[in-house]
């Protein structure tokens, strides 16, 4: 059984599946090439699925990635994940300019 704690076993793409109550955690490497870790920082969007096709509700979903040696870190602890509301949601990274926020 994997250490779901250690950042060594986490994937590089968010779960499939967010369970309300659960903790989960991913990692993006190789953006630091492009965009040095001391210019730039990561946001994580998730944006839940509306009743029209394509459309996205208000619920939405958003976390800071922590900078960690060379990969930037997505974390949500069970007391985030909790409130999150059923459905199906889209999810975006971005990437922001220090300079510009």
């Amino acid at each position: 059984m994997t250490n779901v704690f250690d950042s060594s076993n986490w994937p590089s793409f968010p779960p499939e599946e967010f369970v309300a109550g659960d903790y989960f955690a991913f990692k993006k490497s190789g953006l630091s090439g492009s965009f040095p870790l001391s210019s730039y920082s990561v946001k994580f969007y998730a944006s839940q699925f509306g009743r029209g096709a394509g459309t996205t509700s208000a619920n939405q979903i958003s976390l800071d990635a922590v900078e960690s040696g060379t990969e930037y870190q997505i974390t949500a602890g069970a007391t985030a994940t909790n409130s999150w509301a059923v459905g199906k949601y889209a999810w975006s990274l971005f990437v922001i300019d220090s300079g510009d926020a």
